[in-house]
């Protein structure tokens, strides 16, 4: 049974690193298409970029890696400046992930009631810009 799930457990850890990737590339995509600099190809480069350095950076701090032995390869002074550029990228991928999570948690559990009161609330907005409007036309035509 052991071998059975370390078997399947480096099949299903790509698959969800696969699927992480594709998420953070289609959300960074969405972001860069909006941005005027970023046309076509040169936002899907940009999105793949920085979507592979995020997984990198995601690794990178959640996965330590063993040598020989079970003794860890990481030594104090090994690579701190790719942990320091890679920290932002790895933090950007988490706040990613989790606004995404909260984002389907509350579509998930969202109550009629909030929908009725944003609605009131998009009303009086509405009807105050309108009021203003009609003010300053009111107040042009004197």
């Amino acid at each position: 049974m052991v071998q059975t799930t370390s078997i399947l457990s480096e099949p299903i850890l790509f698959l969800v690193v696969v699927c992480i990737f594709v998420i953070l590339l289609l959300t960074i995509l969405n972001v860069l298409k909006q941005m005027s600099f970023f046309k076509g190809k040169t936002a899907v480069i940009v999105a793949a970029c920085v979507s592979l350095l995020g997984i990198i950076g995601l690794h990178q701090y959640f996965f330590v890696t063993t040598g020989i032995g079970g003794i860890s390869d990481k030594s104090e002074n090994s690579g701190t400046g790719l942990n320091i550029i890679l920290l932002p990228y790895a933090a950007l991928v988490l706040a990613i992930l989790l606004l995404i999570f909260l984002f389907f948690v509350i579509t998930l559990f969202r109550d009629d009631r909030l929908k009725k009161h944003f609605a009131q609330i998009e009303r009086r907005i509405k009807k105050s810009s309108l009021s203003e409007e009609s003010n300053e036309e009111a107040h042009i035509r004197k």
